[in-house]
């Protein structure tokens, strides 16, 4: 039987190892910027589909009466369920141990911090892939370790979209494409343009090749014989802004050299950061409390038990110690409705 231990590392030290490596990792996938992480203390979710966030306006009132109440957010449709737990564990084991006591105990210390830090980028990464799936395909699928759960946020379908001439060809109507997609997430989005789009290196090489884009960068007509066959990035950016394309960024989120988002898409998305309430205007990444950070015996403090938990556990058949890594945690996606996915090119 395992049991916590704490004579190298105690559970506070490895899992504040394990939450700065996952905040690290993080900050590299570059999505927690439209799904910022909030405490969530209850184990559950519970929101409200495609809210668009509407800014409660307050009332003038007269001396001496009473204020009015504001209202919560209602959706069309509301989602309620258990966060599910992720985690991970790595194995100190009994040879291994004996090695790194060669050179003194803080070895052994230091593998433990490893594990933890390793175990952290590990949650870090299954969560980036289910913030990807969830901005791209508007779910998340949770089909590990005998679960079997999909969570669905109620994007409309008008907001999935495939060019009707794909952008590897040069002849391409860009522009008219753009306003035609633009023009219907305004209509599902209050009147809001996209605040942010991101786009593959895939997608900016093959518009560096568009005659229409190329014809406008030099004021000529697209038959012109005189115009070269492909222009600079910049160009091209300076072509998409000018017709209200905001924001444009190369997205290059990856884990192990593989794209969270796929490359042959554009993706049209809110403004990124959060609300005072700690939302984005897509929705938020929840983090609930681990079944570890509230038992005494760890050490966690009462406002640090949301989030990731980190501790070493041994075990004597056979020796060895492992570092457990775990969290409790789903995107939560309030406004599936500010997304709009466009493929563009073949998929890779």
């Amino acid at each position: 039987m395992a049991e916590y231990h704490e004579n190298h590392r105690n559970a506070a030290d490895l899992t504040a190892e394990a939450r700065a490596a996952a905040e690290l990792a993080a900050d590299g996938y570059r999505l927690d910027r439209f799904l910022p992480a909030r405490d969530n203390d209850s184990l559950e979710y519970s929101f409200d589909l495609n809210v668009l966030g509407l800014t409660d306006v307050a009332e003038f009132r007269a001396f001496d009466t009473t204020p009015g109440y504001g209202e919560g957010q209602s959706g069309s449709a509301s989602k309620r369920g258990s966060l599910p737990p992720v985690s991970r564990q790595y194995r100190v084991k009994e040879y291994e141990q004996l090695q790194l006591q060669i050179d003194g105990e803080e070895r052994i210390g230091l593998k433990l911090d490893e594990y933890a830090r390793k175990g952290g980028l590990a949650i870090a990464a299954r969560v980036g892939l289910a913030q990807a799936e969830a901005i791209e395909f508007d779910r998340v699928r949770l089909q590990e370790n005998g679960l079997d759960v999909e969570i669905r946020y109620g994007r409309d379908s008008r907001l999935f979209v495939t060019a009707a001439t794909l952008w590897n060809d040069p002849n391409a109507d860009v522009l008219e494409q753009l306003l035609s997609w633009l023009g219907v997430y305004r209509e599902l989005n209050g009147g809001a343009n996209p605040g942010t789009t991101l786009i593959s290196q895939r997608i900016l090489d093959a518009l560096t090749r568009n005659k229409q884009i190329i014809a406008s960068t030099f004021g000529k007509a697209t038959t012109d014989a005189s115009l070269p066959g492909r222009i600079q990035y910049a160009d091209v950016l300076t072509y998409l802004s000018a017709w209200g394309v905001r924001n444009i960024e190369l997205f290059t989120g990856n884990i192990d050299r593989k794209a969270l988002l796929s490359d042959h898409k554009v993706y049209f998305l809110p403004d990124e950061g959060a609300s005072l309430d700690g939302s984005g205007a897509l929705g938020t990444t929840e983090w609930g409390i681990t079944a570890e950070s509230i038992q005494p015996i760890y050490g966690i403090g009462a406002g640090e038990r949301s989030g990731i938990f980190a501790a070493a556990f041994d075990s004597n058949r056979p020796q060895g110690t492992d570092v457990l890594s775990t969290a409790v945690v789903i995107p939560a996606l309030v406004n599936s409705n500010a997304v709009m996915t466009v493929a563009v090119l073949p998929a890779a």
